[in-house]
């Protein structure tokens, strides 16, 4: 007996209302005015372009009748089905094309077939078809001398997996360029030698979508970002921006539009304005900068904001920049005004962030703020500026404000807030590598920050019960977290076993080395060493043993130092001890953080 034919409804399809049409013209009449929301629209159909491909698939295995009853009623969705194929066309499948300069296949050409989803660009390499993956090998890629020259732009969904690979513009052009349609990822690459004079980008500029994942962007030059200018929306994980410049706005990063920085190193990056990142107010006024886990250090600007500046853009009617620093290190950076931060009509929240050692000519050595600037600071160290300058400067109708938790080593900043310590001492030791992605002041036992936050704030988004580091607020004992971007990790002295320290370091080989040292041991039968996969913003577990028993060899008059290897792979991990005492009851101590990179970071202060 013949089957029915599928009805309509059976193929889920759902048409818009009047109401929801009138909508979808009104935001298509806004997207014509301003491309970066086209851009938005654009990766936000992706999705339903792909469910139109596969709805295609179904209705070709209906009954030509039936197709016709279905398409009399999805007349009404014409428009929007238009607007899909113009933006962006059919959905294909992925593509894995390998670069083979030998064979012919060049990475300008894979970007080619990616764009066109043929081999428009080389029969040599494999047809796009969709979101594409381009596979590098690594080795440095001379782009105006061996390879071609100019790289053609983004302009379709795009990863390059550059598995160690440099791409060099050798001045002569900008390496990357992501257009509105283009949505880029970028892994294991390094960014170099690219140079553009009118806008800026000369490393990479971005008005579609792009993240860069344990990347490198260094000595790269530009008017407006040295290194990266970003128009779209940009992430920045596990990289290190260095060495770049810029002739205006932000050595290192020029952000205008949306841009998330984590687990990242901004450092020795120079201009005029913004050394390390400048942030101007995107026409939305939308939150456009956030930077967390992340340490920005030694920038130079020669006029505002050293590590970073925050401003307006007089193109969107005087429309203020937003940003929010959390769990950062902002350290040894240098200008003429404003040398850790300098904030012009915008406004800023600093949570639990170290301010410290940075340098401001005419004022504001750690902070300053002009003209309807508003900065509000919650948990964080403003302290220990160099070169004379005060903590804090606030001029015209701008405020620096308090939330709470705050410590200063001067009164210049006014915190007084409560939880505030004015004229406070943390006792930072030096910019150095204390665990975790990126470099630290570390605190000691005799800083005023310890134990003087508030655990609520700590709890909270963006910090999430972390630190910069990845070290979990508060450590047992204390049980109240502490000021700044580093959490003390404490070591309680057990009865059979008086640990002194502990640690967790990464060497350039993937190898682990733990180390401890003990003023005591009484009764103590040996040490295990445990380990624990930590993705960021996760709690560490589970627990396994990677080294054990180790014997025990110190006594009651003395102890002795201890190491330990471990090979754990890539990754994020913490390790922690366990002392084994002679009656079988055991004691841990720790946590301390490694994290093991495929290739050391290196951070280059100058290209050549």
């Amino acid at each position: 007996m013949p089957q029915a034919d599928p009805s309509p409804a059976q193929v889920d399809v759902i048409l818009p209302g009047g109401a929801e049409r009138a909508a979808m013209r009104a935001m298509l009449a806004a997207a014509r005015r301003d491309p970066w929301l086209a851009s938005l629209i654009m990766r936000r159909l992706d999705t339903t372009r792909e469910r139109l491909g596969a709805l295609r698939a179904r209705l070709a295995e209906l009954p030509r009748h039936a197709r016709r009853r279905l398409l009399r009623r999805l007349a009404p969705a014409a428009p929007l089905a238009g607007l899909l194929l113009a933006l962006g066309g059919g959905a294909g499948e992925a593509a894995t094309i390998t670069i083979d300069i030998g064979a012919g296949c060049t990475l300008s050409a894979a970007i080619i077939n990616a764009n066109n989803d043929d081999q428009s660009g080389s029969i040599a390499c494999t047809s796009g078809g969709g979101p594409d993956t381009l596979v590098l090998a690594g080795g440095t890629y001379l782009l105006n001398t061996a390879y071609g020259g100019a790289l053609p732009d983004i302009e379709s969904a795009i990863t390059i997996q550059g598995n160690g690979a440099t791409l060099d513009a050798e001045d002569a052009f900008r390496v990357l360029f992501v257009r509105y349609a283009g949505d880029l990822t970028l892994e294991d690459t390094t960014i170099t030698g690219g140079f553009d004079g009118n806008i800026g980008g000369g490393g990479i500029f971005n008005t579609g979508n792009a993240e860069l994942v344990r990347c490198t962007v260094s000595s790269n030059e530009g008017y407006n970002g040295g290194g990266i200018n970003n128009r779209g929306t940009l992430r920045i994980e596990d990289c290190v921006i260095t060495g770049n410049s810029a002739g205006s706005r932000g050595g290192g990063i020029y952000a205008d539009g949306s841009v998330r920085i984590v687990d990242s190193t901004i450092a020795g990056n120079t201009a005029y304005h913004g050394g390390g990142v400048f942030n101007i107010a995107n026409a939305q006024g939308l939150a456009g900068l956030r930077i967390a886990g992340s340490t920005i250090s030694g920038n130079t600007a020669e006029s505002t904001g050293g590590g970073v500046a925050n401003g307006h853009n007089v193109d969107y009617v005087l429309t203020a920049g937003i940003a929010e620093i959390a769990n950062t290190t902002i350290s040894g950076n240098r200008s003429d005004l404003g040398g850790g931060v300098y904030n012009y009509f915008g406004s800023i929240s600093l949570i639990h962030t170290t301010i410290t050692r940075n340098v401001g000519a005419s004022g504001g050595s750690g902070i300053a703020g002009t003209t309807d600037a508003r900065i509000v600071a919650s948990g964080s160290i403003v302290a220990d500026q160099q070169g004379g300058g005060q903590d804090c400067a606030a001029g015209g109708p701008s405020t620096i404000a308090s939330s709470g938790f705050n410590l200063e080593s001067g009164t210049a900043c006014g915190f007084t807030a409560p939880g505030d310590i004015q004229n406070g001492d943390p006792d930072l030791g030096p910019l150095q590598d204390n665990g975790g992605p990126t470099f630290t002041h570390a605190i000691s036992t005799a800083s005023d920050a310890l134990h003087a936050a508030s655990n609520a704030v700590c709890a909270a988004s963006p910090v999430d019960a972390f630190d910069q580091r990845g070290i979990a607020r508060p450590q047992p004992g204390g049980g109240v977290c502490d000021i700044g971007a580093f959490e003390l990790e404490r070591f309680d002295a057990p009865t059979a076993a008086q640990v002194l320290d502990f640690a967790a370091a990464p060497d350039p080989t993937g190898r682990v080395r733990i180390t401890w040292q003990t003023a005591s041991e009484v009764g103590v039968a040996g040490f295990r060493v445990q380990r624990a996969a930590a993705p960021p913003g996760q709690a560490a577990g589970p627990w396994t043993v990677v080294a054990g028993l180790i014997p025990a060899r110190g006594g009651a008059g003395g102890g002795t130092r201890y190491a330990a290897h471990d090979t754990p792979g890539i990754g994020r991990f913490q390790y922690r001890l366990e002392v084994v005492n002679a009656d079988g009851a055991p004691e841990t101590h720790g946590p301390a953080a490694a994290v093991v990179r495929a290739i050391r970071a290196f951070l280059p202060w100058g290209r050549r």
